[in-house]
């Protein structure tokens, strides 16, 4: 009744364009802003009706699924592009589509499995090319590092739920991004990204508790010095602190030191403001 099907089916046409030679910039750019916001309608509404997807007549919701799928993964693409008006466009177009109202971030949808995974590939490899180097552009930084902390606490999992599991890998390499951030590049040409890259964290390592998550633990004591793999077994919470206090914020090169400070400030607010609405 509300044409979604027919927006969501437009925006994954005119995004998918963006991988031929000719397209237009304008009907990408208002795609992934329109089409984002038209996924998280279609995610939000199943929180409000569970029970009811599949005995909905009135929609043909397994095609609206699958264009919601097709438009996450072109996001994803569209942060790689070199376009500075495509690329922001798509950064937060993931983040809008990923976003939320509630304490913790909804559960991914398995219907978004593929096209999330496509997305956060793109975004390890964005985050890689706009955060340091020759393409270093701290504004675009800044909006993929809000975009992978967005998609981040979306894939938030149960550990029995081993299909979505498959995500794990991708994941950690996305939060190895956001703290490549802290120190670099971009941090010497913008300081703000390490406040921006803290809250990204913040979002990842706040979503961790769903109804009856369960996070296993390392099964050996904490290492004298700092371990990166003893850190990946970490539940988010906990790898986030012991990454930024154990590694980050001790660490020799001083651009890396100075940016512990405000991603510690960013873990701070986010949880006072938690605080409160809890």
């Amino acid at each position: 009744a509300s044409g979604i099907d027919k927006a969501l089916s437009l925006c994954a046409s005119k995004l998918k364009e963006m991988r031929e030679t000719l397209f237009m910039v304008g009907e990408v750019h208002g795609a992934a802003h329109l089409g984002s916001r038209c996924v998280r309608a279609l995610r939000l509404r199943e929180l409000s009706f569970p029970t009811e997807e599949e005995n909905d007549a009135s929609l043909d919701l397994a095609r609206c699924w699958g264009d919601c799928s097709i438009i996450i993964s072109a996001l994803g693409h569209g942060t790689l592009h070199s376009d500075d008006a495509i690329g922001t466009s798509c950064a937060q177009g993931l983040q809008i589509a990923f976003s939320y109202n509630q304490v913790d971030s909804p559960q991914l949808d398995r219907k978004l499995l593929e096209g999330t995974g496509k997305a956060l590939q793109d975004l390890v490899t964005s985050l890689k090319k706009y955060g340091n180097g020759d393409n270093t552009d701290p504004q675009r930084a800044s909006l993929l590092a809000k975009a992978a902390g967005s998609v981040l606490a979306a894939t938030t999992l149960l550990p029995d739920d081993s299909p979505i599991g498959s995500l794990k890998h991708l994941r950690l390499q996305c939060v190895d991004g956001i703290f490549a951030l802290l120190g670099s590049t971009s941090f010497r040409k913008d300081a703000e990204i390490s406040l921006v890259a803290g809250e990204a964290l913040a979002a990842y390592a706040d979503a961790y508790s769903p109804e009856g998550s369960e996070w296993s633990v390392p099964t050996v004591d904490e290492p004298e010095e700092f371990d990166d793999n003893y850190a990946k077994e970490l539940p988010p919470h906990r790898q986030v602190i012991y990454v930024l206090l154990q590694s980050i914020a001790v660490a020799t090169n001083p651009h890396k030191k100075a940016a512990s400070g405000p991603a510690l400030l960013a873990l701070v607010g986010h949880a006072a403001s938690s605080i409160n609405k809890n």
